[in-house]
């Protein structure tokens, strides 16, 4: 498939939907999207469209992977965020007509570049990184003679010889 779009997030008007299976036998829902507009955020954070002069189609699916809990979650984050459906009856899934949020990332198949499409997650709340105090005590008390000891590693490496570009230089 040759690359149309760059990766980033987009809008897809869902064409088509369909209930199929995975390989392994899980449900799995399959979307036939045209990818309509760019999603871009500004410098206050607001969401901001961009309509796209061609349009393609670009097929997504979301497996419901019985086996794992977290990927349950998951494909439901993306029913429920990136396709807007808000239900408790899957018989009752419709999507058709209906604006998809899509992500695309580059990818490599067979050696060939590729974009590689799935529907939106939900944006995540970071947790603040915690921070055990009583680490650096124990390294100093662990590696503080080592530290004290060690020659000057800190210096920067000495300049290039004023030549190092010449590719003359190279023996082949």
């Amino acid at each position: 498939m040759a690359i149309f779009y760059a990766p980033g997030d987009y809008i897809g008007k869902c064409e088509q939907q369909a209930w199929q299976k995975t390989k392994s036998g899980d449900p799995m829902l399959v979307l036939r999207c045209r990818v309509v507009a760019e999603l871009q955020f500004d410098e206050a954070g607001v969401e901001k469209r961009y309509m796209l002069e061609k349009n393609y189609d670009r097929t997504v699916r979301i497996p419901f992977v019985s086996s794992n809990e977290q990927a349950l979650d998951f494909a439901i984050d993306k029913v429920q965020y990136g396709c807007g459906w808000i239900g408790d009856d899957f018989g009752q899934l419709h999507l058709e007509g209906e604006e998809i949020r899509l992500r695309c990332t580059a990818g490599e198949y067979k050696g060939q570049k590729n974009e590689q499409w799935d529907v939106q997650l939900p944006p995540r709340e970071s947790k603040p990184l915690e921070s055990d105090e009583n680490i650096p005590r124990t390294l100093n008390a662990l590696l503080g003679r080592k530290l004290k000891s060690a020659p000057a590693a800190a210096q920067a490496p000495p300049p290039p010889p004023e030549h190092a570009d010449d590719v003359d230089d190279i023996p082949f």
